[in-house]
């Protein structure tokens, strides 16, 4: 079935002579038959055609790939394409009235159609390739799903005849293996010897067929299609919100067990004290006012600011990390246990942490009234940010005071610090002068980044406030406002100082992190998708994209496009900086040489070693303990289990807005929304709906329509509905998109405190969140509600058309992008994940 996989010893020199290239594995959601690999030693990813190029490669693996020739490659996908197509014919659409429904598409002479305009498999790649070796797998292969005694794609039995009395009951054959049929439509089905199956499963297995269960890849043959496994556990039933949790973390390999003995062994013992030698190596800064800033019931905290006027527009500014590092000693069990975590897990209703709750919300949490063990950089800067001295170094501090963000805000606002809050040593009038001089310096830093060519793109934000039960009562939307800005600034602004220090010691071995540039082909889509519209958008540079962005006056057009922006940005990653040209460090939306991440040791591992390689640095340590191929394999680990992390967080808010959703429509009805038309192909349209992250595409052929033109010149759709319909249901619903930020905001990122804040401010409520690196924040600039460049500033194009997407009396509506329709949300319990979907609906039953 497949190829043998090439001996590692072999991959080496031809990886470095580019007979082979390496890169990571991503499988097409929509059709698993197409994979990607991006490779940084070439410009565009390499296609990988169907599951035997592919080579038992799973979701995230690092690969080893041989170039094949593209048009050969593509002969074949084209032949299947077309096959696929013919059957797809032949199915019988249940919203077609009797007589064929009529498609017509009004041509443009100076454009081709397309269908599908962010498929990757639409176009012809420029490299082709399959998987010669499997060089690094993402994650344990583990899957959860349902099980069932059909193989594929297998029938099941017709019902048997009833017996005659004289007739003998044969025995039914004992099968020598059942399957789970994975969640995730990338992974493959899975063959388990029968032996491992549970109780009463041979016997009836139709009542298993509801039920959620764990699965291990054990082994994948060459001469099998699917791989064996065996189960690990049974989680529940299918649509459990307890079941539904525990499997969207074994899906992404998330560790939610205790801390093993031996990492726990190597805590401090308490209470505990700082030791006396500690006081002459650092500089002591007790006295300082440093005040952190943070949710309201925030646990752990892990950064706070301070500021010194000085005079004459001169300012030192602060930023005091928590010194994780020195409670966690290299090559140790504590260690090892935070490597393998990589990162804290931020879900609706708990975080699961990297570190023991001691070092945590404790002994690393710079608590106010008490000494803590910091990292800090300070810097001498004048009133406009422009930095003119900075230092490094270890430092013991003692916070006078635990602001929440809305402290800030309402002093920024112009009203003084709350009665409530307690200020330690100093006075409440000192810390409003202190914040008003912070927020009037991050408003320099923030435009003067802006100016330098940073990409923002701020996406939905969603938390839900739970009941007694654990169950989503109500969900909202989060609001960054100028105070959470203004400690974005700074942790922003030492994460790059603090890279530029570390890259310039140790050029060769430097933890840093790369925010790569959009993905070119699906960038080009997008251009010519908002030209097409009137916007004529400059994507030469990020700063550039930002510009044309904040040429378009209409806010809800701005906002639409930044959502159809999402699709050509990538995720930001660690890597090693001797395995990398120097050309390639550059992060693309904050628009610097070189970023780090510094600010978040509590809950991110990666911060970890960036304190161990400054403080090294520091100390004119002249070789780095690890060397390059060591610290690439830590940058690839954080990068799993961080991208781990984002998928689960996403997958959690996905299943806790599902159940709130199913629960509203128990309670009220059908639950109708406001969506925006983001986009209009030729046999669908595209809708985002704002109050709840959700992007869907709605396909024509399952509404009750009589007819549909597609007038491509002018990109709209004009549908004919069946007056005698009542309301379309998907009979084949897609599962809907949930549009955040694509993570990293580390601890600049005031999601993943509102998180802490809401889980700690009571056990019956609790904040869903997610964080980004496609933020202003502290990595990337992904989502949706943020800026652009317009080649053509003066042309604007209304929101209002001639034409209407309301419904004339005969039936006719107008579907165009900005446009606003009424949609109909509900969710399918039988579904594992729970499904969202998203229902057009038929405008005459609004009438």
């Amino acid at each position: 079935m497949f190829p043998k996989f090439m001996p590692h010893r072999e991959v080496l020199p031809l990886l470095e002579s580019k007979a082979l290239y390496k890169g990571s594995l991503r499988i097409n959601r929509r059709n698993r038959q197409d994979a990607y690999v991006t490779c940084d030693d070439l410009e565009y990813d390499i296609y990988i055609h169907g599951a035997i190029n592919r080579n038992r490669a799973l979701e995230g693996d690092i690969v080893a790939v041989q170039l094949k020739d593209v048009e050969e490659v593509w002969a074949v996908k084209k032949a299947k394409d077309e096959k696929d197509a013919d059957k797809k014919k032949d199915q019988p659409n249940p919203f077609a009235p009797k007589d064929e429904r009529e498609i017509e598409i009004i041509p443009n002479e100076n454009e081709s159609c397309t269908n599908d305009e962010d498929d990757e498999e639409r176009k012809k790649p420029k490299y082709c390739g399959i998987v010669v070796a499997i060089l690094d797998r993402s994650q344990e292969p583990m899957l959860t799903g349902t099980i069932s005694l059909n193989r594929p794609g297998q029938v099941e039995s017709a019902p048997k005849k009833k017996k005659k009395d004289d007739e003998e009951e044969r025995p039914r054959p004992k099968p020598s293996m059942f399957w789970i049929k994975p969640t995730d439509k990338r992974l493959p089905f899975v063959a388990i010897g029968i032996r491992h199956a549970p109780k009463g499963f041979i016997d009836d297995d139709s009542t298993f067929s509801k039920k959620l269960f764990v699965a291990r890849i054990t082994q994948w043959p060459i001469t099998e299609k699917h791989p064996f496994g065996e189960l690990v556990q049974e989680l529940g039933n299918v649509g459990d919100l307890a079941a539904e949790a525990k499997a969207l973390l074994a899906e992404n390999c998330i560790n939610d067990q205790d801390f093993p003995n031996a990492a726990l062994g190597c805590l401090p013992a308490t209470p505990w004290h700082i030791p006396a030698v500690e006081f002459t190596k650092r500089r002591d800064l007790r006295f300082h006012r440093i005040f952190s800033i943070d949710p309201e019931t925030a646990k752990d905290l892990d950064d706070a600011v301070h500021v010194i006027d000085k005079g004459d527009g001169q300012y030192e500014v602060g930023v005091h990390i928590a010194d994780v590092s020195f409670f966690i000693k290299s090559r140790s069990a504590l260690d090892t246990e935070a490597r393998s975590r990589g990162t804290s897990t931020y879900l609706v209703d708990r975080v699961i942490p990297m570190l023991p709750s001691l070092l945590c919300e404790q002994l690393c949490s710079l608590n106010p009234g008490v000494e803590r063990l910091a990292f800090s950089v300070i810097w001498q800067m004048d009133e406009f940010g422009n930095i003119q001295d900075t230092w490094f170094g270890r430092t013991i501090i003692r916070s006078c005071g635990k602001l929440a963000y809305q402290h800030a805000q309402d002093v920024i606002e112009g009203r003084p610090l709350s009665s409530s809050l307690r200020i330690h040593g100093h006075t409440a009038e000192e810390v409003e002068k202190d914040i008003l001089n912070l927020f009037s310096i991050s408003k320099h830093l923030r435009k003067a980044r802006f100016d330098n060519g940073a990409l923002s793109m701020n996406s939905v934000k969603l938390y839900f406030d739970l009941d007694d039960e654990g169950k989503p009562i109500d969900c909202h939307l989060y609001e960054q406002k100028d105070a959470n800005r203004l400690i974005e600034e700074f942790m922003l602004c030492a994460n790059i100082s603090v890279a530029k220090k570390i890259a310039s010691k140790y050029p060769d071995e430097a933890l840093l992190r790369r925010h790569a540039p959009p993905i070119e082909r699906r960038l080009e889509e997008f251009l010519m998708q908002a030209e097409n519209l009137g916007y004529v958008l400059d994507g030469s540079s990020a700063g550039a994209l930002q510009a044309s962005f904040n040429e378009i006056e209409s806010q809800e057009v701005k906002e639409t496009l930044l959502i159809l922006a999402i699709k050509p940005m990538q995720r930001a990653k660690y890597f090693c900086t001797g395995l990398l040209d120097i050309s390639k460090y550059v992060h693309y939306a904050l628009n610097v040489p070189m970023y780090t991440h510094f600010t978040s040791p509590i809950r991110r591992y990666a911060d970890v070693i960036v304190h161990r390689q400054l403080e090294a640095a520091l100390n004119d340590v002249e070789k780095f303990p690890l060397d390059s191929k060591e610290i690439a394999r830590i940058a690839q680990q954080c990068n799993i289990k961080k991208d781990g992390a984002k998928n689960a967080q996403d997958a959690s808010i996905q299943l806790y807005l599902a159940e709130y959703i199913h629960r509203q429509t128990q309670l009220h009805g059908p639950m109708y929304c406001e969506a925006t038309v983001v986009a209009v192909l030729d046999s669908a349209y595209e809708i985002f709906v704002p109050e709840y992250g959700i992007e869907k595409r709605l396909h024509l052929d399952r509404m009750a329509l009589k007819k549909s033109t597609y007038d491509l010149p002018n990109h709209t759709l004009i549908l004919t509905w069946q007056t005698d319909a009542i309301e379309m249901n998907d009979t084949q619903p897609e599962k809907s998109v949930l549009r955040f930020d694509d993570d990293d905001c580390g601890d600049e990122d005031d999601l993943v405190k509102a998180v802490e804040s809401k889980l700690s401010m009571d056990e019956d409520k609790t904040t869903s969140e997610t964080t980004s690196e496609m933020t202003t924040e502290s990595d990337t600039a992904l989502p949706q509600g943020g800026p652009v460049d317009s080649a053509k500033p003066n042309d604007k194009r209304s929101t209002d058309s001639t034409a209407d997407s309301s419904p004339s009396s005969d039936g006719i509506q107008v579907i165009k992008v900005f446009e606003k329709i009424k949609v109909r949300l509900d969710v399918d319990m039988n579904k594992t994940p729970p499904m969202v979907n998203v229902h057009s609906v038929n405008p005459h039953i609004l009438m």
